[in-house]
């Protein structure tokens, strides 16, 4: 008696599944194709194998093609509830041109949304020969404020904060902490500098004062030791917290716990974003502040 239930059961089972697999056939020959394009540099320094290798605080860990495929595999039964498959085209090319190209072809295959994971002048150019036209473009790993003005474009969407977004939420975080003091170290690359000078912005903004900028070296050249030393190269003034705009990296990833005086680090490195963590992550702030006041001369 036992046996025939469960083999009653068990073909109730199959044959649910068996129904609910036709029917899932019978809808997905049904549905609308919906393609989102995606293009990006195929030699994007962004994304060296070198620089991947490093996990850079702040900086990209990969692509973020990842991030859209996954969207798009989560979004199959909900799709197939509003009557679309969604897809997903990928281009990678070489340069801005071919970007632009790219993305013209892929208008003309009848996709209207692009993600471009693109660096920001690149994104301004392509932004720019679309200016206008029906079809929406996402940027997706670009942070440069310019794209938010000087090369805004009214179908060029953003799904990620820009630099003065960032700086405008650090330094209202400082300010909430009595760090006023702010000692500014920053690179030689123009993108450190335009970092710097959005931190400068946001700082005014918000009322943090800026007590000095001094520009590092990445080296260890003796001769150039007050600039190149994190020891000389924040000693001699006094300062509630180091701001660093690093784009690179390599100098900001060991400057915590590295400075004359025991003042945490925040900006390229020591506080920031991290990847898979998001900004401000509760155990690192709590971890550092510990650290931080536990040092020798922090009163």
């Amino acid at each position: 008696m036992m046996r025939r239930a469960c083999r009653r059961a068990a073909g109730l089972v199959m044959g649910w599944l068996l129904a609910t697999a036709a029917t899932l056939a019978a809808a997905q020959s049904e549905l609308q194709p919906f393609t989102f394009g995606y293009v990006g540099l195929a030699d994007d320094p962004r994304y060296s194998e070198a620089r991947l290798e490093n996990r850079f605080q702040g900086e990209p860990w990969g692509r973020p093609i990842a991030g859209a495929k996954v969207a798009i595999k989560e979004s199959r039964f909900p799709g197939m509830a509003a009557g679309v498959e969604f897809g997903l085209n990928e281009q990678l090319v070489a340069d801005s041109q071919a970007a632009i190209e790219a993305v013209r072809q892929l208008q003309g295959n009848g996709h209207r949304f692009v993600l471009l994971d693109l660096p920001g002048p690149t994104t301004a150019e392509v932004a720019d020969a679309f200016a206008g036209e029906e079809m929406v473009l996402f940027n997706v790993s670009a942070s440069d404020d310019r794209l938010r003005g000087q090369a805004c474009q009214a179908n060029l969407m953003h799904t990620l904060p820009s630099h003065a977004m960032q700086n405008d939420a650090l330094a209202q975080f400082l300010l909430s902490r009595q760090w006023s003091e702010v000692l500014v170290l920053v690179g030689q690359e123009e993108a450190d500098r335009k970092l710097a000078d959005s931190f400068a912005r946001s700082a005014k903004r918000f009322g943090l004062d800026i007590v000095d900028e001094r520009e590092f070296l990445l080296g260890n050249n003796p001769r150039q030791r007050e600039q190149n030393n994190p020891r000389l190269l924040t000693s001699g003034i006094d300062y509630d917290v180091v701001y660093v705009a690093d784009t690179q990296g390599e100098f900001a990833r060991e400057l915590s716990y590295q400075t004359q005086l025991p003042r945490p680090v925040v900006g390229s490195g020591g506080w920031c974003r991290k990847p898979g963590i998001g900004p401000g992550s509760d155990t690192a702030l709590v971890s550092s502040t510990i650290a931080w006041k536990n040092s020798p001369g922090v009163t």
